[in-house]
């Protein structure tokens, strides 16, 4: 009898210990739409290898929702003490113009025509779900991968907002920082001009089914991932990058393999080489390198580039 009580007296410790865990869990888990910045920052330091202060790395999302353009104070403090700011491409207007060109066939041929009759109507029925006042005309003269690019942020950009890097520039010009670029426009997205159009036609129609099937379930098709930023799970959001570099079953190894080279891996060995370059040269300034948080997470990351050349790189959290 007594084994069975001491039995029993453990089983229910260990089960209010659970319970306890459990609710304790559930009370840190915070409201994100009252939130008013990133519950943790997407922000690493950088040290070593001759640096006289400390640098940063930033995670950015490319979105304009003032939960994000509100910097952590461990990122803004960061932000604030830097003497040199880098985004990945020059934001200045004129650039930015000048990268919209980049993003524009000059064929002359119609998207209809291209896409064929069903994707084209798919592809007009969700930009009509994200706004009835839109239509795909505005679309008509960009390439393929771009329109697949553009479609599932293409509700936050129709509010207005500047994006969070654009944000960043700005701040930074206005406080008189040095602002430079990680890359090219022709590094940042030549590289999905060697798909032909068949593949870009397959990448779209994925995009749209994930847009469509989000929208029929009422969330975002980036509402995880966007989720995972504002909490600062590192982790989580690697895992939600990873699942979207898959791309769905469609889209075959190689084509998975070749559209992950030319948009994320070789800009990360590009980027790397541009920071260790700039660290090296100015190792007596706090520099604030600000890229889209993929670039930091998952294999073959810029973090694991600057190790490999001799930095420290530890999270801020």
């Amino acid at each position: 009898m007594m084994k069975h009580r001491k039995k029993l007296s453990l089983i229910l410790t260990v089960g209010v210990m659970w319970l306890g865990g459990v609710m304790a869990s559930l009370a840190e888990q915070p409201d994100l739409e009252k939130i008013k910045h990133p519950v943790k920052p997407m922000l690493w330091k950088i040290e070593g290898k001759g640096l006289k202060t400390p640098s940063y790395l930033f995670g950015t999302i490319h979105l304009s929702d003032s939960r994000v353009t509100s910097l952590h104070p461990l990122a803004e403090k960061a932000f604030q003490k830097s003497d040199r700011f880098y985004a990945e491409v020059d934001m200045s207007p004129a650039n930015m113009v000048g990268m919209v060109k980049m993003l524009m066939r000059g064929d002359g041929r119609s998207l209809k025509d291209i896409l064929g009759e069903d994707l084209y109507r798919r592809l007009e029925v969700e930009i009509k779900a994200i706004s009835p006042l839109l239509d795909v005309k505005p679309f008509d003269a960009f390439k393929v991968w771009a329109v697949a690019v553009m479609l599932p942020q293409l509700g936050d950009q129709l509010k207005g907002g500047k994006a969070l890097d654009v944000q960043l520039w700005e701040r930074a010009k206005a406080k008189g920082k040095g602002c430079f670029a990680l890359e090219t426009p022709q590094q940042q997205i030549g590289g999905m001009d060697g798909l032909t159009v068949q593949e870009q036609k397959t990448i779209l129609k994925v995009t749209i089914d994930e847009v469509a099937k989000a929208r029929k379930e009422n969330r975002r098709s980036y509402e995880e991932l966007f989720n995972a930023y504002l909490v600062g799970d590192i982790e989580q959001l690697a895992a939600k990058l990873k699942e979207g570099m898959l791309m769905g079953d469609e889209i075959d190894d190689d084509l998975r393999a070749r559209v992950n080279e030319a948009f994320l891996f070789k800009r990360n060995r590009g980027m790397a080489k541009v920071i260790a370059a700039s660290l090296e040269k100015h190792p007596e300034k706090v520099q604030f390198f600000a890229a889209g948080s993929a670039h930091y997470l998952g294999e073959k990351n810029v973090r694991h580039y600057l190790k490999q050349a001799g930095y420290r790189i530890e999270p801020v959290q």
